[in-house]
């Protein structure tokens, strides 16, 4: 996790919550997110984008629960991850309303 400055990312158990994600092959998803020892669940359905003039494979996540997990800065139901094939993670992608 990482902030506007300088400094700010976080990583591993140092993080204020830790959060997973369960993909399924019929285009579903799980998010749990643990904070103080507080689980906090949102079942709902993800599809594979693409963008124009962009090499990069990214989910969009979409809450219909759970939306307090949507990891977008209060931008919607949305969520965009970025698939990152080199490392084999997930990183939050551009907001959707970001892109023009």
């Amino acid at each position: 996790m990482s902030g506007n400055y300088k400094g700010s990312e976080t990583t591993g158990n140092d993080m204020a919550w830790q959060e997973n994600y369960v993909f399924s092959s019929v285009g579903t998803f799980v998010k749990s997110r643990t904070k103080d020892e507080m689980a906090s669940e949102a079942k709902d359905t993800f599809k594979v984008v693409e963008f124009e003039n962009d090499s990069e494979h990214y989910l969009l996540l979409t809450f219909e629960s759970g939306k307090e997990l949507v990891g977008n800065s209060g931008a919607g139901v949305n969520e965009l991850l970025v698939y990152k094939s080199a490392t084999k993670s997930l990183v939050q992608g551009k907001p959707l309303m970001d892109r023009g």
